[in-house]
């Protein structure tokens, strides 16, 4: 959208003002601005061990050869347009009147429907990625985006238990996968995301709620207004929205 009654550079920065708008996953897939056409991303296998150990006075030891597997990513484009009707534009070259403020909110309204829907497939692409990776083709264009998050096959658990079930352990299944995250990603989890529908059975779950109940692990499980923010020490992150072209 373009028009030069306004000016590229006052679009772009209405534009602005509305990007990154707070949403459950932002805070976990932070933007970056990359001046570069391709994202390049190495991973390191070997030769990140501790420097050898030698007497004083002798020749060093050649470090070991580190096995680097390169990937490179070309970005993903969105791009699309919406007319602005004529007398729209006209309103705008009339200055002074009160048609002016008219269309300009008018165009400030489009821009920020455009940005919030470009706003949208990044979300979208960030649940995908959660997933495991990115496989979508858009029905409008038949463009396609392919992208492996780079989970190994043996970090991505499914459940062992039924949740549904009242006295299943779904803490203890919980913690098994933060242990797993623990002992081979080297990190500690801090958040779980689901939907609505799944934290509100968890509210409602008898052995959950006796956790959140028992003086012997306070923090374990959390509840707030009887809704539940914590299941084993992790913080909940709610997401609902329903993608649609």
């Amino acid at each position: 959208m373009d028009i030069q009654a306004l000016g590229s550079t006052v679009l772009t920065e209405l534009a602005k003002t509305f990007e990154n708008r707070p949403t459950a996953l932002l805070p976990f897939f932070p933007t970056r601005d990359i001046q570069e056409k391709t994202v390049k991303i190495e991973k390191i296998y070997e030769g990140v061990g501790m420097t050898p150990v030698v007497a004083a006075g002798k020749p060093d030891v050649f470090a070991d050869n580190r096995r680097v597997e390169t990937i490179q990513h070309d970005p993903i484009y969105g791009r699309e347009s919406k007319p602005i009707p004529q007398d729209i534009i006209n309103n705008l070259r009339m200055p002074g009147t009160v048609n002016e403020k008219y269309g300009r909110k008018y165009v400030a309204d489009e821009i920020k429907f455009l940005t919030n829907r470009n706003d949208l497939l990044f979300d979208f692409i960030r649940s995908q990625a959660l997933l495991g990776g990115i496989d979508y083709t858009d029905p409008r264009t038949n463009e396609r985006i392919q992208l492996d998050s780079g989970i190994p096959a043996s970090h991505k658990v499914a459940n062992q238990i039924n949740w549904d079930d009242p006295d299943a352990d779904i803490v203890d299944e919980i913690e098994q996968w933060m242990e797993l995250i623990k002992e081979n990603g080297m990190v500690q989890p801090t958040h779980i995301v689901m939907n609505g529908i799944r934290r509100s059975k968890l509210s409602r779950h008898k052995s959950v709620r006796a956790l959140a109940e028992s003086p012997r692990d306070p923090g374990k499980v959390a509840f707030d207004k009887g809704q539940i923010t914590h299941i084993a020490g992790l913080e909940i992150v709610e997401e609902n929205r329903i993608y649609e072209n």
